[in-house]
């Protein structure tokens, strides 16, 4: 497919740092990105010219532009922004602060957009290029505990959707990759405050989940993501994971069967 320019964040650990290994050992050059670019030099020493550490906070802005600039800087063009940085929340909705709800926006979605339009100008001048939108099987569908963190990747779902929309005159591809649960350090480093009494059962079903589940290794979304580059006409929308497609398959029968239970009551006041 030819050797590609990569932009991806968050890639100190997890699903980021895999798929910048995966790339670059198949000859790709990439810029990666952290809060603490110590953490990926091993990385940049291990593919020299073909790889780039970069800091990047990406809530804010000043240092989205710059990580953007020093990209184009060294490989002279961006074909793929991977917008991977994210943070989870563990929270019942009613007990999380305001606090807690920001920072995970502030990241998952906020964040996202920083970098977005900062790459932007740059691919329509282009005439090309492909943003990736890491969401989560979360994005389309919820659980208890994971509501907020599931409404940053459902806006995360909705502006990915209208942005394919408006970049397709452009030559711009976008897409929205939805992982299931993989085995990184994205729950480890989540965002949790208090859980009342009322909502302590739902706290243990969720942290047994997480300490029994088999998950994936990130590379599985790794692969998945530079296979939907690739793509000449890669989807908005797409699952990564077996998990992930059973339970978008689920999700989507459910809608679905709820749509035609509830029909009559949509249309209910026409006359």
């Amino acid at each position: 497919m030819g050797a590609k320019i990569w932009l991806i964040t968050g890639c100190s650990s997890g699903l980021g740092r895999a798929l910048g290994g995966y790339l670059l050992e198949r000859g790709d050059r990439v810029a990666l990105t952290a809060r603490d670019p110590t953490s990926i030099a091993d990385l940049v020493a291990a593919h020299g010219d073909n790889a780039i550490a970069l800091g990047l906070d990406v809530i804010r802005q000043a240092e989205a532009n710059a990580a953007v600039a020093a990209t184009v800087t060294r490989f002279g063009g961006i074909d793929v922004l991977v917008n991977n940085a994210g943070v989870a929340i563990v929270s019942a909705v009613e007990d999380a602060s305001d606090a807690d709800i920001r920072a995970a926006f502030d990241t998952n979605f906020f964040g996202l957009m920083n970098v977005t339009r900062a790459v932007l100008p740059i691919m329509r001048a282009q005439g090309r290029g492909h943003v990736i939108n890491v969401s989560s099987g979360a994005g389309r569908t919820s659980a208890p505990m994971i509501g907020l963190y599931s409404a940053t990747k459902h806006a995360v779902e909705g502006m990915t959707q209208a942005l394919a929309l408006e970049l397709a005159p452009h030559g711009v591809k976008v897409t929205a990759v939805e992982p299931g649960a993989y085995a990184t350090r994205l729950t480890e480093n989540s965002i949790t405050g208090r859980t009342s009494a009322a909502y302590a059962g739902a706290a243990d079903a969720m942290k047994a989940y997480l300490a029994g589940g088999r998950f994936a290794p990130p590379i599985v979304g790794a692969r998945v993501i530079a296979a939907v580059a690739d793509l000449d006409e890669p989807p908005v929308r797409v699952p990564a994971g077996t998990d992930a497609l059973d339970m978008m398959r689920a999700a989507i029968e459910g809608q679905r069967a709820e749509l035609e239970r509830w029909a009559e009551l949509a249309t209910c006041g026409e006359e």
